[in-house]
């Protein structure tokens, strides 16, 4: 298993939004942000994403509609 962190964004107050990926041995991946308890997305060996998150935070903060947010 591998975990990869790396900066996401930027909230409206500044804050540091973190994506995290966990890779498992046979290659699904999941997708974290740090804002909020959000699944950004959960990958399959074969490349499916079976999660409807964004690629980046504007895209959450300009929609008031997403699944994978725990508010």
């Amino acid at each position: 298993m591998t975990v990869s962190v790396t900066d996401f964004g930027n909230t409206p107050a500044g804050e540091t939004i973190k994506h995290v990926v966990i890779t498992n041995a046979n290659g699904h991946q999941l997708g974290l942000v740090s804002w909020g308890a959000s699944w950004q997305s959960f990958k399959t060996a074969a490349g499916v994403d079976l999660v409807l998150g964004f690629n980046d935070v504007a895209s959450y903060l300009d929609n008031d509609y997403y699944l994978s947010l725990i508010h």
